[in-house]
Formats: structure tokens, C-alpha cells, sequence
């Protein structure tokens, strides 16, 4: 978020308003911008991270997440605003409040910056749950639409005792700033634009009615009493709507939470009673395919994600779930056209390409599996798993000296693994290689008593190569 320089006509609007509203300088801001500091640093102190909080730590702090959101923890509309995900976010966020803050306490007074402050970021909170229910949302950017949407009014509606032109640029330039940032945040993605565009419409409403005149101050108090209590009267009707609409998502979380658990029967039961009140929202149809594919009842699932797809084709879940249900039934050509799906939907998931090359070598198309193995490595070069199947594949392919180099790699990044061991020997014998395969064998065998490693469970995907020789033990 960036914010033009303020010219000139900001200093006389300060000046002007000052005798309109002789509170304290930024009182009220200021507490604002302390109480999300200080908050930043109670979670730093707890172990947060400096520049990048987690899910966890931001939900456990009371950040926005819809499901906890719309199932009754209502107060985490008000938390999130004080909540940031790291030092840059707190921080672009504290100058931009300073400077709109600065301003609308000197025209509005610092009771009614607090009251915008509050009411324009549940609006926004709001509006970014309306958006995507789903999402976990945190920080101060809907409240510091708000205060500029309310300043925007002002200034056009406010008759301020300010020249004309020097008015004219002060708003062009509070335009010019919520412009850019909304169409930076639409364009760039990964930024809250529904807390952005809710905040900034509550702002522009009550600093609309703000603007009025009044005969006398204690009719302005009066006034802006009525207009924040109409506010309020309306954003616990929005509450309601946003329940209404959008309590679905409480039914999606509790139904993972069931299937994490291991109880698959609880999650159909609660996905069956939110489809009969949403039956085209295709996240609860795949989500009953998930269970049903958790207690092997693969006809009921297939047909879930087939109904999931026709809803909503870009479903990876709903997709990725069909390929193993198809996998599980034997259909093995079926599969491999969801999980090519998978990946064309999101080509930078790692475990999306090294699902489709365990599949690819079950149907013996290892060429094909060696370059998703490339894909995903390249995505994360870390990725052990992905280093030991592509010395699979190169194997079967008698790329003896490519499957090495995979080995090896694996190994480095498991070291003690015993069948990453085991391979990496079978393929320096293969490729004449005598005293590095007797090491490598004997290496293994040190191993043997180590936990399996994932690759290993995960065998049952894989083809095995051309007959090696047994390690020596």
C-alpha cells in the first residue's frame, strides 16, 4: 500500500479543521497505531515469526477465518484489525493509518476516527468473508480504506474552509491512492481486495451522512451518534446475511475435522444435512466423495466427484480424488487423465507431478514419469521422494548413470535411508561401477534397521527395476 505525498492543501485542512475540532493531536490514532504494535510484539515475544507469521499463529491471535468467524466468534472481526502477518505488513499499514489518521481526527474528532476505525474494518471483514468464506484474512488495511473512503466524502461533502484547487488536489490524490492500491490488488493477487472495497463503501457512507451540517454541536453529536448506530443496526444485518449465506463453510471444517479424525460416517452425516440446504456447492459434494473414498465405497465416491466436476470443473480436490478412486478400481488409463488434469490446474503443486510419475510407472511410461519427476524437482529441489523415483525411472530406462546421480541425490537428502541405499548400489552396478556398488551395499546394510521412509510406504505405486543384485549383509 503506497500513499502520495500529501501537498500543500493537506497542511490547510489540518489548520482549518483544527478549530472545528480542537481534540488532541492524533490521540486517538496514536493509541490505534500502539495497540497494533504492541500486539506485534506480544507475538513476536510468543515465538511468531518476525516477517511472516503462521496460519496458526495469526488464527490463535485472532485473525479472520471464516469458518471460525461465521460459526460464532463474531469478536474476530475486531481482533483481526490489530492482527498483521509480519513486520512489513504491520508497518505499511502504521504509516498509512498515520497519515489518513492525522487528517480525519482533525475534521471528524478522534471518538468518531475510533468509531470509523472499528466499523469500517468489520465491514471489511465482512465483505472479505461475503468474498471467500474460506479465507483467513488479518490487519489493519479494510479500517484504513475505511478512514480513506471517509475522508473522500468529507472533502467533497464536508464544505471544508479550504480554497477550491487546493481541496481538488488533496482528493485527487486520496482517489489516486485507493485506485492503485485496489488495482494492485486485484492484478497481483494475494491481498484482501473484499476488506479493501468493504471497508472503503462503509467509510464513503458514514462520511457521507458525517458531512452534513447541524445548527449546533450538540445537534453534530447527536447526528453522528445516530449515524454510527445505524451502522452498527446494519453491519449485524450484514452478520446475518453472511450466516445465512455462507454458513456452509462451518459444515465444510467440521466434516475435515471428522475425516482427520478418522470417522468418515460423522463427516457424511454433517455434508449430507449442509447439501440439502446448498446442493449445487460442489466443495460439500467433493468433500462426501473424500468420505465415502475414505470407507472404500468407491462407486458412491466416483459419483460425488463426477457430480463435484460437473459443478465446478477447476476442482482440484474434487479431480485429484476421482484419479485415485479410478486408481483404486484398477482403471488405470481413467486416472491418469484426472491426474494430467490435476496438474494442468496447478502446474507449480510438486505432489501433484510426482503423483501423475508414480502413475506413469505403473504403466511403464517412464519417459514420460522422468520428466514430471524434473517438474517437481525443480519445484523443490528438496523433495526426496522425487530424487528416488526419478532414479526409478532412469533405471528402467538403463540410464544408469542419470539414475546414480538421482541416488545420490536422494541420499544426500536422506542419508539414511536403506532403500534409497539399496538403489543407488544397484545402479552403480549396473553400470560397472564394482567397488562403489560393494560400498554403497555395505553402507545399506548399516541402515537396514532405520524407520521406512516415505518412499518406501509408497511403493506400491512403483515398477520395479530390471533384477539387481542383493545387497551383501
Amino acid at each position: 500500500m503506497t500513499l502520495a505525498n500529501y501537498p500543500r492543501a493537506s497542511k490547510l485542512v489540518l489548520e482549518q479543521a483544527h478549530s472545528r475540532n480542537p481534540a488532541s493531536l492524533l490521540s486517538v490514532t496514536v493509541a490505534l497505531i500502539g495497540l497494533n504494535l504492541s500486539l506485534f510484539v506480544l507475538m513476536r515475544l510468543t515465538g511468531a515469526d518476525l516477517l511472516q507469521h503462521t496460519s496458526e499463529q495469526i488464527v490463535r491471535w485472532g485473525g479472520n477465518y471464516g469458518p471460525l468467524t461465521i460459526s460464532g466468534q463474531w469478536w474476530r472481526l475486531i481482533t483481526a484489525m490489530f492482527v498483521h502477518i509480519g513486520l512489513m505488513h504491520l508497518l505499511v499499514n502504521m504509516w498509512c493509518l498515520y497519515h489518513l489518521g492525522t487528517l480525519a481526527e482533525r475534521i471528524y474528532g478522534g471518538p468518531s476516527v475510533l468509531s470509523l476505525y472499528l466499523l469500517t474494518g468489520v465491514a471489511g471483514g465482512i465483505a472479505s468473508l461475503m468474498r471467500n468464506p474460506s479465507t483467513l484474512s488479518a490487519g489493519a488495511s479494510g479500517a484504513v480504506f475505511g478512514v480513506a473512503g471517509a475522508l473522500i466524502s468529507a472533502l467533497c461533502l464536508g464544505n471544508l474552509p479550504v480554497p477550491p484547487r487546493e481541496l481538488k488536489v488533496l482528493l485527487v490524490s486520496l482517489i489516486a491512492f485507493t485506485g492503485y492500491n485496489l488495482t494492485f490488488g486485484f492484478t497481483r493477487g494475494g491481498m484482501d481486495n473484499g476488506a479493501h472495497v468493504g471497508g472503503m463503501v462503509c467509510g464513503l457512507v458514514i462520511g457521507a451522512f458525517l458531512s452534513l451540517t447541524a445548527a449546533t454541536q450538540s445537534a453534530l453529536r447527536r447526528k453522528r451518534i445516530q449515524v454510527f448506530a445505524l451502522t452498527v443496526v446494519a453491519l449485524v444485518g450484514g452478520l446475518g446475511v453472511l450466516k445465512a449465506s455462507k454458513g456452509f463453510v462451518v459444515s465444510i471444517e467440521s466434516a475435515r475435522h471428522a475425516l482427520e479424525q478418522n470417522n468418515p460416517d460423522l463427516a457424511i452425516r454433517i455434508l449430507e444435512t449442509a447439501l440439502r440446504a446448498r446442493p449445487h456447492e460442489s466443495a460439500i459434494v467433493s468433500l462426501l466423495g473424500t468420505a465415502h473414498l475414505q470407507k472404500r465405497q468407491y462407486t458412491e465416491a466416483e459419483n460425488y466427484f463426477q457430480r463435484s466436476l460437473q459443478l465446478n470443473p477447476s476442482d482440484i480436490p474434487a479431480r485429484n480424488g476421482l484419479g485415485v478412486t479410478l486408481l483404486s478400481t484398477g482403471r488405470l488409463l481413467e486416472a491418469l487423465k484426472q491426474f494430467k488434469g490435476v496438474v494442468e490446474l496447478n502446474p507449480k503443486a510438486e505432489d501433484a507431478w510426482l503423483t501423475l510419475a508414480l502413475l506413469l510407472q505403473r504403466l511403464s511410461k517412464y519417459e514420460e514419469a522422468v520428466g514430471c519427476l524434473k517438474k517437481a524437482i525443480a519445484l523443490n529441489p528438496s523433495l526426496a521422494a522425487a530424487q528416488f523415483d526419478l532414479g526409478i525411472s532412469e533405471m528402467n530406462l538403463r540410464h544408469y548413470n542419470e539414475a546414480i546421480v538421482a541416488f545420490k541425490k536422494a541420499a544426500e537428502l536422506n542419508p539414511r535411508d536403506y532403500g534409497t541405499l539399496t538403489w543407488l548400489a544397484n545402479a552403480y552396478e549396473a553400470a560397472g561401477f564394482k567397488k562403489e556398488a560393494d560400498l554403497a551395499y555395505f553402507t545399506a546394510s548399516r541402515s537396514r534397521r532405520a524407520p521406512r521412509s516415505k518412499q518406501e510406504q509408497m511403493i506400491n505405486l512403483r515398477t520395479a527395476a530390471p533384477t539387481q543384485k542383493k545387497p551383501l549383509f
